[in-house]
This record gives C-alpha cells, structure tokens and sequence, in this order.
C-alpha cells in the first residue's frame, strides 16, 4: 500500500463502520423490546445484554469518527480528540504513545463517557 491510498483505504473503512451502526441500533432496540417484556426474574440478565449492545454501538461511532478524521489528513492527536468514549481515547493514546495497554486509565474529563441507552 502507498501513502497515497492511506487516506482512501481510512475512508472507506469509516464507510464501513457506518454501515455496522443501524444493524447494531436495531438490535440494541430489539433487546431493549425484549427486557420490557421479560418477567422479573430474568430482566436484569437481559438489561446487561442491553447494555453492552449499545456500548458496541458507541464504541463502533467512535472508531467511526476517528477513522474519518484521519482520512481528511487530521493528524493522530486531533483525530483521537474525536473519539467520543474517554476510556477507548486514552487506550488509543498510550498506543499511540508506544505503551499500548489492555488497562483502562483514568478518563480525561474533556471526553465523553459511555451513553447507554442514549437512542433518539
């Protein structure tokens, strides 16, 4: 791959990102159904799927937008700005940073935090 198809190649990575995101919505949607209907008992477990579809959701977005800013030449500490989700931020940051780590630091207060449930 050349330099020069690096920001075709980010972009239609986006693009595919984006795609991912209604069919995740609709079945954070659909799970949501799911738990109104369930009986008390079993609720709670279902409430916990909910919950990580739609952290899938955001975290999905927030690759999304990093990937499209660095297809517009953003350079990586701007384009990381654009992640949405604090925690993934400064994940990305110290791999950046050449200390990648599976270890969730303390988040920046200039990020978001995880939105659950956050539908329009």
């Amino acid at each position: 791959m050349t330099p020069s198809q690096t920001p075709s190649l980010l972009s239609a990575l986006a693009d595919e990102l984006a795609l991912t995101l209604p069919v995740v919505e609709g079945l954070s949607a659909l799970v949501v159904e799911h738990a109104i209907q369930a009986d008390a008992l079993h609720r709670p477990r279902i409430l916990i799927q909910a919950q990580a579809v739609d952290d899938l959701s955001q975290r999905l977005a927030a690759l999304r937008d990093l990937t499209e800013a660095l297809s517009h030449g953003a350079k990586v500490e701007a384009a990381l700005d654009t992640v949405s989700l604090a925690e993934m931020a400064a994940r990305l940051r110290l791999a950046v940073n050449g200390t990648a780590s599976n270890t969730m630091p303390v988040a920046s207060a200039t990020h978001g935090d995880l939105m659950l449930f956050d539908h329009p």
